[in-house]
């Protein structure tokens, strides 16, 4: 039986009063299954990609976030929490669908490297005078 599991059996019925206050308890549960439901749709790399490259992004998911811990810690009605984890939520999926939508660009792009006929042959030689990989030393040497 999880901690979760253990809280709900402890609490019994649950609240159907939207001004109902939330104890920390509630907090992680309510939490929990929303990090639960976000994890069905997430795509691996969504969060680091945007933290790099969205940098509006990230200020937002850094307030929603706290906005989340501040009403975790004073026993919020749930009305508000359940605002303030939507508000969340909603940065996660922006950032998720944003990310697919890179990856999707990405793909759809036309490949730099041509379609060579499977003969075809490439010259690769090395000049010892400086070290560096080239064509024309070959090129000269088939000359």
């Amino acid at each position: 039986m999880s901690y979760l599991d253990l809280a709900r059996r402890m609490r019994g019925s649950e609240p159907t009063d939207p001004a109902h206050r939330l104890d920390p308890v509630d907090c992680l549960e309510l939490v929990t299954e929303m990090h639960v439901e976000l994890r069905l749709d997430y795509v691996e790399g969504a969060l680091p990609w945007a933290f790099e490259q969205l940098p509006e992004l990230k200020v937002r998911f850094d307030q929603t976030e706290n906005a989340v811990d501040r009403l975790a810690g004073s026993n919020p009605t749930e009305a508000d929490f359940r605002r303030a984890l939507a508000d969340h939520a909603a940065v996660w999926r922006e950032m998720v669908a944003r990310y697919r939508a890179q990856r999707e660009a990405a793909a759809d792009r036309a490949d730099p490297m041509p379609e060579l006929p499977e003969d075809a042959a490439a010259a690769v030689g090395i000049s010892y005078g400086d070290g560096q990989r080239g064509t024309w030393d070959v090129v000269r040497r088939a000359r």
